[in-house]
């Protein structure tokens, strides 16, 4: 639950409310808030705030300026700023209220790791695959760091080239974009950039840029594969223990959960959540485990995608001998350097043999729940 000014609002429930009572909004303008309450004191795009409101969709500029008026005339005149050409900010305040709060679960030592990385300065890169808990981690370094000294969260979800990730910096930092690079090289603090994915080159090369300058701030990036910068500190967001993920259940739907769930969920937070039958909140990529494997299929060369699917009939783990009988014809190398793609981006865990002997591979739990969801469709 966020408190929004005198407001309640809910993303489990798709609710706003005032002293208890339910406050009439589109559901359009209930995502535009959302989004905005999700990132206080930022000014978000445009672009950002449709493709949030209206995903899939192109509308017109008028359509948001038809919902930014609708929530102005429920929240107060005064509640949304208008950043000239720039995009929209929330100016109420806004906290974490009640049990929708949930603690950080079984990720305490990655805090500590990661505090301890970030201090000793250049990129640290969350990876791993898509629901596994990356965002959720970095918010809790954020909320750590905040204590101490300035952090700022840049949401990058939709966000495509150089000058729209520059930008969405800019608005972070409130800055305008021209002075956004000069500015970090003398900033302390925290910036997290948060789902690189759909800009990973146009993030490597301002990151790169920004560390070049010598830049003092700390930089934490999210994404589904490296951003392959120099001095980059890769940190793999890896499925959540069964204690940890027994509890996720529980703040969720607190009710007896069979030990077959976990083993099936394997510790795959948005998973769990979506099992809990709670609506996920946050970005469209959140809102169901397809939505966040489309994500990763989209990025997938044609020989990758063909080798995944492949995989999913395969008992789990497997080794370069078992990919190698999928098709006796295919060469070894192509085979090997497809599976380092698959390997790179989350969508296949390596690991080594005990001894020394071949290593194995198993499909991450998003790529193996979705994989059998299309299985099952096509049968």
């Amino acid at each position: 639950m966020l408190g929004v000014g005198p407001f309640e609002l809910s993303p489990d429930a798709r609710e706003l409310r005032r002293d208890g009572q339910p406050q009439a909004l589109r559901r359009s303008a209930f995502e535009i808030l959302l989004v905005l309450a999700e990132r206080p004191g930022q000014v978000l795009s445009k672009r950002l705030l449709c493709e949030r409101a209206w995903p899939g969709r192109e509308v017109s500029e008028n359509s948001l300026q038809v919902e930014i008026s609708a929530l102005r005339k429920l929240l107060g005149s005064g509640a949304i700023a208008t950043a000239s050409g720039r995009g929209y900010q929330l100016t109420l305040p806004v906290q974490e209220r009640g049990d929708e709060a949930l603690p950080l679960l079984g990720r305490d030592d990655d805090l500590a790791a990661l505090q301890a990385l970030l201090a000793e300065g250049g990129v640290v890169s969350l990876v791993g695959e898509g629901g596994v808990g990356k965002t959720w981690l970095a918010q809790a370094v954020v909320r750590a760091q905040a204590q101490s000294a300035p952090a700022v969260m840049v949401a990058l979800d939709g966000v495509h080239g150089a000058e729209a990730v520059r930008l969405a910096v800019a608005q972070a930092l409130d800055l305008a974009p021209a002075a956004s690079l000069a500015s970090l090289t003398t900033r302390r603090g925290l910036l997290v950039l948060d789902g690189c994915d759909g800009a990973l080159q146009a993030v490597a090369n301002l990151l790169a840029e920004v560390q070049a300058q010598g830049a003092v701030v700390k930089l934490l990036t999210t994404s589904r594969e490296a951003l392959r910068v120099p001095g980059e500190h890769r940190f793999p967001v890896l499925p959540l223990a069964p204690e940890a993920a027994r509890a996720l259940f529980l703040c969720h739907a607190p009710a007896p959960v069979p030990t077959t769930l976990y083993q099936n969920l394997a510790g795959h937070p948005l998973a769990i959540v979506l099992a809990a039958k709670a609506p996920a909140s946050g970005p469209p990529r959140h809102r169901s485990l397809m939505a966040c494997f489309e994500l990763s299929w989209a990025a997938l060369s044609t020989a990758e995608r063909v080798l995944l699917a492949q995989l999913a009939a395969l008992p789990q783990p497997f080794d370069q001998g078992d990919v190698q009988a999928l098709a006796a014809d295919a060469s070894p190398w192509d085979q090997i350097e497809t599976l380092a793609g698959l390997v790179d981006k989350s969508l296949l865990l390596l690991e080594g043999r005990e001894g020394g002997g071949p290593p194995t591979y198993q499909l991450g739990t998003l790529s193996r729940l979705c994989l059998q969801q299309r299985l099952a469709a096509q049968s």
